[in-house]
């Protein structure tokens, strides 16, 4: 059970978004799908940078090489938990999508030709939030 409200982004962080944030560049095709292939350290440093540049606290001090989320205002990753929450929608724990549901809900194997897609392709969570599965691994 999710113990307080949260804001969460209603897609993944898109590799544009990545690239406005941090200043890299990348190709304008890639713009609009997930960011891929960052660790979870890479992951905590970029809340904190959005954190600093919207002057909120920063949610994971690095200095200290401490990475559990402390109390602050700012960005932070998930929990497995809420982004447990977020997919579901409301839904009973044991609600298990049919093969139809998986293809309106999420790429995959079977339905991506081996390729990422740009977020927000397929339907939202009850909730409003796109990708919670499949599409890049997490």
């Amino acid at each position: 059970e999710v113990a307080s409200p949260l804001y969460m982004a209603k897609t993944e962080l898109t590799a544009g978004e990545y690239a406005a944030g941090t200043g890299a560049t990348i190709p304008a095709a890639a713009a609009d799908v997930p960011r891929g292939m960052v660790t979870v350290i890479e992951a905590m440093e970029f809340c904190n940078l959005l954190s600093q540049k919207e002057a909120l606290s920063a949610a994971y001090d690095s200095r200290s090489g401490n990475y559990r989320p402390r109390a602050a205002d700012g960005y932070r990753l998930v929990s497995t938990v809420e982004g447990e929450y977020a997919a579901l929608g409301g839904r009973d724990v044991t609600w298990q999508p049919t093969p139809a549901e998986w293809d309106a809900i999420a790429w995959y194997g079977a339905n991506s030709d081996g390729k990422i897609h740009a977020v927000a392709l397929k339907n939202a969570s009850p909730f409003g939030v796109h990708d919670l599965y499949g599409n890049v691994w997490e």
